[in-house]
């Protein structure tokens, strides 16, 4: 590790005291707000959603605890609500959808998104308390969102510091990171445009050189900007007639995640000069960085965080990011640095929830984390995790269908080394991995009693998962093939297990247990090795 970054992550530590001692507990800066008063009390959120066709179903989900941003998270409770088409006598027209969410009984502040299917969520994680009575009216044609009910005030505001965010993303200077831009101009479809664009002198792409200018960009505009909200969200958060301790966290959730988004793109920095494999200029740009970004970072990553406040757990869990990648370690190494305990604790989540069946040793690292972790929530849940995921740890949850909707009998492990792969329809990376690794096998051992493949996908409907079928490119007549049936990516083994992207695969030993579930290739070879060792014992 650097002395620099030494010293400054030190410095962090000193100054972050007196909050790591108080993770979990009242903070005597923050005044109390109605959620800090306990008791609890239900929660209803309802509305109508106005569309000239029916609309993907409505997800809702809260947020009792955070780790990391995922409607299938751990702790976080998604529901799928049901739509019942508007009636004339309680003033609906018929194509409005009327809906309806019971949160029986809430104790303290939660967060809240709702999302149209798999869309990205049009309500991100506002803040709802006990007792909240939450309307909303979502006018799809016109793309507006209209709330009502006793927290009418504080939703409308946490949508209009939402839209100041977005309204900046909309109308920022676009920018295309390339060493060669005369060979973008050089086909006619941009140069053209191009040139139309500059002589009216409106929006148009701006060249940026990857590497140390991307860098010098980054840090200078920021610099410029600053990285707190904006005057407008500032103003907005001290007219509102909210608890000062509500007003923080708002403020405190806009900073960390303009901050986390600044890190990030560091991160992607570093990333593409890592790809590129030109050393000298990677240490360059961690040179860059090291030097400036404890100037740019003072103020806020030593700040006193509102104890409620989500943005803080992703901030950190970015951090250990670009720490990983500028100290050159481990990503896991970046996180055992982080000072507070608490937000330490869901980054790990974070990590272990996405990483683990990509690190080779994950199994080892949750082991030695389940040594240090605090966070009652994050221990139980990565118990849980390394439970289901570890060598020689019996299947559960793998209640999937075949094609005639039979449920799959699991006695048809045994015997045999199964690879799993799962996979959802249209999906480049599923499609490569069967294509360049799975069929290969298929050749290699296919012919073999004791070996088969078992390919589930994760598709919302039967119809789209048996399309996928015709094709050949995910499936074929000698993989026996399964389906989540209509719960998709909450199917309890997908949420468990922490599968969040696709391909994901697991290979399974003859006695029914899991063989290997972390580290595992999408290199036909080296998956060939371990089949081949695991036929022979």
């Amino acid at each position: 590790m650097k002395k620099r970054m030494i010293f400054f992550f030190l410095g962090l530590v000193c100054l972050m005291g007196r909050v790591e001692i108080v993770v979990g507990q009242k903070v005597a800066s923050h005044p109390e707000s109605p959620a800090d008063e306990g008791g609890g009390a239900p929660v209803v959120v309802y509305g109508t959603v106005m569309a000239n066709q029916k609309p993907d179903p409505l997800e809702l989900s809260v947020f009792r605890d955070y780790a990391f941003n995922s409607r299938r998270g751990p702790g976080v409770h998604t529901v799928s609500l049901e739509y019942e088409q508007g009636n004339m006598i309680e003033g609906r027209l018929p194509n409005e959808m009327t809906f309806e969410f019971h949160l029986p009984h809430l104790e303290d502040l939660a967060y809240m998104s709702l999302a149209f299917g798999n869309d990205h969520a049009f309500l991100d994680r506002f803040v709802i308390l006990p007792g909240d009575t939450i309307e909303l009216y979502v006018d799809l044609r016109y793309g507006a969102i209209h709330f009502g009910g006793n927290a009418v005030e504080r939703m409308e505001l946490q949508h209009s510091l939402a839209l100041l965010d977005r309204k900046k993303q909309l109308f920022s200077q676009p920018y295309l990171f390339t060493g060669n831009p005369e060979s973008v101009l050089s086909n006619p479809q941009f140069g053209e445009k191009y040139k139309e664009l500059e002589k009216a002198g409106r929006r148009r792409m701006k060249f940026i050189q990857p590497g140390e200018e991307e860098i010098a960009r980054l840090l200078q505009s920021d610099a410029a900007e600053g990285l707190t909200p904006s005057r407008e969200q500032q103003d907005m958060l001290s007219e509102a007639q909210l608890e000062a301790g509500l007003q923080q966290l708002l403020y405190d959730n806009l900073m960390a995640k303009k901050t986390a988004a600044f890190l990030g793109s560091l991160v992607a920095v570093l990333h593409r000069a890592s790809r590129g494999g030109d050393r000298d200029q990677l240490e360059k740009l961690r040179e860059t960085i090291n030097n400036k970004l404890p100037e740019r970072l003072e103020g806020i990553m030593n700040k006193d965080w509102h104890p409620d406040a989500y943005g803080p757990v992703d901030l950190y869990t970015e951090w250990a990011r670009l720490y990983g990648r500028l100290e050159d370690v481990e990503r896991f190494e970046a996180i055992k640095e982080i000072p507070l305990t608490k937000i330490r604790d869901r980054a790990a989540l974070d990590y272990f929830y996405h990483q683990y069946e990509f690190v080779l040793t994950a199994q080892e690292q949750l082991e030695d984390y389940l040594g240090m972790v605090s966070d009652p929530f994050s221990r139980t849940y990565l118990e849980n995790l390394l439970a289901l995921r570890r060598e020689g740890g019996e299947l559960r949850h793998f209640d999937f269908v075949d094609d005639s909707g039979r449920p799959f009998d699991e006695d048809m492990l045994r015997g045999k080394v199964t690879l799993l792969d799962f996979y959802i329809y249209g999906c480049g990376a599923s499609r490569g991995f069967f294509h360049k690794a799975v069929k290969p096998l298929i050749a290699q051992f296919g012919d073999r009693d004791d070996f088969q493949v078992i390919t589930i996908s994760a598709d919302p409907s039967d119809e789209i998962w048996k399309q996928s079928l015709k094709t050949g490119d995910y499936t074929s007549e000698s993989t026996i093939n399964l389906h989540t049936r209509e719960l998709s990516h909450s199917h309890p083994f997908l949420v468990n297990y922490g599968i969040y992207g696709f391909p994901s695969k697991m290979i399974i030993g003859k006695d029914g247990t899991i063989l290997q579930s972390a580290g595992l290739p999408g290199n036909f070879e080296v998956l060939k090795e371990i089949i081949e060792q695991a036929l022979s014992e």
